[in-house]
């Protein structure tokens, strides 16, 4: 049978918005993802299916070719590898994705583990002709140390963390989750970064006490050779206590219930599938998951449409910057975001104008559906008002808006209809236009 050529994704976390991989084995810069697959893309314009000859028969009954990358990005295959069907595959493991890439795009693999950000870049520069499969790699990421005084968050305060990753996944957790733990990254604890996994376990093994965060199996082997290191913190399981809107935007696949929208059940859960179905999001870090710092305001507002021809030739391969531009200064006035040019970098903007970016891109795709995620949080009294105008506005025009607020008085000046869970229940559904607090009170409790 014909195979169409797909891949596993991989990642250490089901973030809303990070795509790329876990630990120096495990990441692709964006530079190199897309250097990788351009050069295999060029080497070979389409990926085609071969004609039914006799040989491609024989072939279709083979073992499936399977390739993985050495280290994390490739836990997720240990199952299959060791499992009764293994015989019905063939795998093979590089050291790098570019050694991956070709193979795959010209049709000598039939799968491969890759980091998530490569996975992106793949689909969109062979048009779909490469597709994500499956997530095959979850929670991988841990805090390990062999000092008995270190169980939280805050034990980390004036400590020293080894790790790898910088400028990827792993950084950006780490980072978030001290924030959320009300530490300061940049001056509560010092983060040293190592290009391999295996030069974090060596700077352990040297040092009294030291404390990383590593991947597996990198975990593993390092606990074989010191026995005192233990895991004292799941970076998977912290980030669900700190996040609440992967599962609404997409991220997570839920186990049971469905999603409608317009009447019409949504039956793949992954962002792009939403963001097909009229899905738009405002998530509750906007500096994690709703902006790319370095890159400039016109480039954050065009994120979700590079493939747009508005902005693009050739499905995003080459960006139309006059186009972008253009587009950029009229949002900045519409939306009335205030900085020095639309190519000043967001991570320069307040907070406020941050916010600004972020919803002139949603709300400009035409969204059926506004999914709001704390989105006044940390915002000055002028902001505050600007984004609940905006949420009026896009109401009037028929835009059905899921508030997430902490804000209990945001909640009842906004919402038409509440409802309030509790550890996954509902616990109540009440009328915005006259709320009982009262009872509204006690169903967050859980009664």
């Amino acid at each position: 049978m014909k195979l169409k050529r797909i891949f596993a994704a991989v990642t250490a976390f089901a973030l809303c918005a990070s795509l790329a991989g876990c630990g120096a084995a495990a990441t692709v810069s964006e530079s190199a993802a897309e250097s990788a697959a351009e050069s295999a893309v060029e080497a070979t314009p389409a990926v085609t299916e071969a004609p039914a000859t006799e040989e491609t028969a024989d072939a279709s009954e083979a073992a499936l070719r399977v390739a993985g990358l050495k280290g994390p990005t490739t836990m997720g295959l240990v199952n299959l590898m060791s499992d009764e069907v293994a015989s019905n595959y063939n795998f093979t493991m590089y050291g790098a994705a570019d050694e991956i890439v070709p193979l795959l795009v010209k049709g000598d693999l039939d799968a491969a583990a890759v980091p998530a950000n490569l996975a992106a870049t793949l689909y969109n520069k062979t048009n779909g002709a490469v597709e994500v499969a499956c997530i095959n790699t979850l929670g991988v990421l841990n805090v390990v140390t062999g000092d008995a005084n270190v169980a939280s968050f805050g034990d980390l305060a004036g400590h020293t963390v080894y790790m790898t990753g910088k400028g990827t996944t792993p950084e950006y957790v780490l980072r978030y989750l001290l924030t959320k733990n009300g530490l300061d990254p940049d001056k509560d604890v010092k983060i040293e970064y190592y290009s391999e996994a295996s030069e974090v376990t060596a700077q352990m093994a040297t040092t009294q006490d030291a404390i990383a965060v590593l991947p597996q199996p990198y975990v593993t082997a390092a606990q074989l050779k010191d026995s005192s290191l233990r895991v004292v913190l799941d970076l998977t399981k912290e980030w669900n206590k700190v996040c609440d809107t992967q599962l609404i935007t997409g991220v997570i696949a839920p186990e049971s219930g469905t999603v409608r929208l317009k009447g019409d059940r949504v039956a793949v859960f992954d962002p792009n599938g939403f963001i097909e179905h009229g899905v738009s999001h405002v998530p509750e870090d906007r500096n994690l998951q709703g902006l790319i710092g370095d890159m400039s305001i016109a480039e954050n507002l065009v994120l979700k449409d590079t493939d747009d021809p508005r902005f693009s030739h050739g499905h995003g391969l080459r960006l139309n910057k006059r186009a972008i531009h253009a587009y950029a200064q009229s949002m900045m006035e519409k939306y009335d975001v205030r900085a020095t040019s639309d190519s000043q970098s967001v991570r320069e903007l307040s907070g406020g104008n941050q916010q600004k970016v972020i919803i002139a891109r949603e709300l400009e795709s035409g969204p059926s559906v506004l999914v709001m995620a704390h989105p006044t949080r940390g915002l000055d009294i002028g902001a505050t008002s600007f984004v609940h105008d905006q949420m009026i506005a896009a109401r009037a025009r028929g835009v059905g808006i899921l508030l997430i607020s902490a804000d209990f008085d945001e909640i009842l000046e906004m919402s038409d209809r509440i409802v309030v869970c509790f550890e996954g229940r509902i616990m109540g559904e009440f009328s915005g236009s006259k709320p009982p607090i009262n009872e509204i009170s006690l169903a967050m409790t859980g009664k």
